[in-house]
């Protein structure tokens, strides 16, 4: 069940595409802006549940880590329109889509640099401007996401393609500009969200009987 490629928004066009030569993007460079979005993150979920959301926006509320002319924005204010970017007030089996998104992001590590391209290359609301490809290893439990992944590329391995190298389907990555010589994130590419959509088919998966036992008391 792919939930998370129903956010059309942030579904970036199939142009295969090469990077162009630039200064590679380093892994402390992905660390400092993935602490940037987990704390814009947690303190828009501590404002949200001080019900603090009523001119709610992701461009505000992610200031620290969303670069304002990308489409990054488009999917959060999305998740957030449908209330599943912060946590329930009741526990569910299975995280929501938002949720679940933050959570991919906070457990991401950088796996290479894919080098920069024009935004249109990639989906025409991110202009010419360059934009930056960090591949990103998938997850803690690598090795059932792993699989998901490959089936979903279809591919034998998930590998990293070379540095300065963008290949779509191939393994997952997030889009960045570069604001005052930092990393702001630029867009979720469906490669991406396919991590989302393997963590949430393993927990329906996985949860599916409790719920039914829940159901019959």
């Amino acid at each position: 069940m792919k939930l998370m490629l129903r956010l059309m928004t942030v579904v970036l066009l199939w142009t295969a595409v090469a990077g162009t030569a630039s200064a590679a993007v380093t892994r402390a460079e992905f660390e400092e802006w993935r602490a940037r979005f987990v704390e814009d993150y947690r303190a828009a979920a501590r404002a949200d549940d001080r019900g603090e959301g009523d001119d709610w926006s992701a461009a505000k509320a992610f200031a620290g880590s969303l670069w304002p002319d990308g489409i990054a924005d488009n999917a959060l204010d999305e998740l957030h329109a449908k209330h599943t970017l912060f946590p329930p007030e009741r526990k569910s089996y299975t995280a929501p889509a938002g949720v679940l998104l933050a959570q991919v992001v906070q457990n991401s590590d950088f796996a290479g640099d894919g080098g920069s391209v024009s935004g249109a290359t990639l989906h025409p609301k991110l202009g010419e401007q360059p934009v930056e490809i960090v591949y990103t290893k998938a997850w803690d439990d690598g090795d059932r996401v792993d699989e998901f992944l490959r089936k979903s590329f279809k591919r034998s391995e998930l590998k990293a393609p070379a540095v300065g190298k963008l290949q779509r389907d191939a393994y997952p990555f997030l889009i960045f500009h570069r604001v005052g010589g930092k990393l702001y994130l630029a867009a979720f590419s469906r490669e991406f969200l396919e991590i989302a959509n393997a963590v949430m088919t393993m927990q329906i998966a996985s949860y599916a009987p409790v719920e039914a036992q829940a159901e019959r008391g």
